[in-house]
């Protein structure tokens, strides 16, 4: 029962001492409320430049990577199983409408083609020996009508094989240029195998995605300049046609723009096109301003005479300049020079 007692008698004089320690400290705390007070590490005045942020627009330039293609081209296909014999054509050749470019060779085609035609002129010879018969009364209207009918059907096999002897050339369904060659001289082609590619050269387009947050900004008929490689310098481009849709996926939509000069470009050629955008609603800073550490961005505002950091979350960069989506507001001054040799709280001239 003692040692109960004593132990009761510790735990009271504990709770005495802390209740003794939080007063000091709050009085402590109380002569030094205003944060005024609170002492600063002294540093050396430093000489900055300053600027204020702004809620402004800006025009910046950005240019879009496209792809040359053509309105009007195709791939010619084999309608049947066939050796290719020739290929007339080189790939860059320009054709006319009707060219033959490739010839396929089939034995057995051609074969049908010839009996087609044999089966067609006895059909018709069989076909005038009843009529004469007729004429005599010596073939009734039966006898007439079986002949008829065997010379429609024998016509009519000669016509399908006549057009399967007709696909074992292939020719161009329009003037252009050759852009590929698919099979060589011995391929087997098959019904559905892409023999030549051929496109428009005159139809040439530009093919575009776009950031759905630059498209409003680009109506039918608007004027850019593209650039490329090949080409003299800068030239002229014009906005064709807009997708109804943007893709969910990659968020942008597809234009098609239209050269006004295509002499020189070809399909699958890339080209720069430059887009003039302008951002407003925005607080903006020169990128000088930030110093990042690790994941963190913050700049240092000056306010009273001293330098404080303040956490930024940056947005869009627009050449020397970045947007600012929370830590600053409208007017307020920031370090741009050289803010990573200022530290926080030290006073500055400007």
């Amino acid at each position: 029962m003692k040692n109960t007692f004593l132990r009761m008698d510790t735990i009271k004089w504990i709770i005495v001492a802390m209740s003794i320690v939080v007063v000091l400290l709050v009085s402590g705390c109380g002569e030094h409320s205003d944060a005024s007070a609170i002492a600063l590490p002294e540093y050396p005045s430093i000489e900055v430049e300053a600027e204020k942020a702004l809620r402004k627009k800006l025009d910046h330039r950005i240019d879009i990577s496209g792809t040359v293609e053509s309105e009007s081209k195709a791939i010619l296909r084999s309608k049947v199983m066939a050796q290719v014999a020739s290929v007339d054509i080189q790939v860059g050749q320009k054709v006319g409408k009707g060219d033959r470019l490739v010839r396929l060779a089939a034995d057995e085609i051609i074969a049908q083609l010839e009996q087609a035609g044999a089966n067609e002129e006895l059909a018709l010879i069989e076909y005038e020996r009843v009529e004469r018969l007729r004429e005599k009364s010596a073939a009734t209207e039966q006898d007439i009508d079986h002949a008829r009918l065997q010379a429609e059907a024998a016509k009519a096999a000669l016509e399908s094989a006549s057009t399967q002897a007709r696909y074992l050339e292939i020719v161009a369904p329009f003037k252009g240029v050759v852009n590929e060659r698919l099979l060589e001289v011995g391929d087997m082609a098959s019904p559905g195998s892409a023999v030549v590619a051929l496109y428009d050269p005159e139809q040439l387009r530009i093919a575009i995605n776009i950031p759905e947050s630059l498209a409003a900004e680009l109506p039918v008929g608007k004027r850019l300049l593209a650039y490329h490689e090949t080409s003299d310098g800068e030239f002229e481009v014009t906005v064709a046609e807009r997708a109804p849709a943007s893709d969910p996926r990659s968020r942008t939509v597809r234009f098609e723009l239209s050269i006004a000069d295509p002499e020189g470009f070809s399909p699958g050629q890339r080209v720069r096109v430059f887009l003039d955008s302008s951002s407003d609603g925005e607080i903006w800073i020169r990128k000088s301003a930030v110093v990042r550490r690790g994941q963190l961005d913050y700049v240092f505002r000056i306010t009273d005479e001293r330098a404080w950091m303040r956490l930024v979350r940056i947005g869009n960069v627009r050449g020397d300049f970045v947007s600012i989506q929370s830590g600053l507001a409208e007017g307020d001054l920031v370090v741009i020079s050289d803010p990573a040799e200022v530290s926080d709280g030290q006073t500055v001239k400007f």
